[in-house]
């Protein structure tokens, strides 16, 4: 078996502080999906990494026995 990990991972380092930059980073988020979306180049696959079977989640299990 060989593990790895599928994901989705955008975002951007903020100033707390700062209201109107942290709408800005979350419209961008939203705008980044959305062209991510209909690009189909949304969803990363990690192939190494230091995984084991117990990382695998539950449901993703239960589909394996259907």
């Amino acid at each position: 078996m060989r593990l790895g990990r599928v994901e989705f991972n955008i975002g951007y380092v903020v100033d707390l502080d700062n209201e109107d930059m942290v709408e800005h980073a979350k419209q961008s988020v939203m705008d980044d999906i959305d062209s991510a979306q209909r690009h189909g180049c949304i969803i990363g696959i990690e192939k190494e990494g230091d995984y084991s079977e117990n990382d695998i989640p539950e449901f993703l299990l239960e589909t394996e026995e259907d």
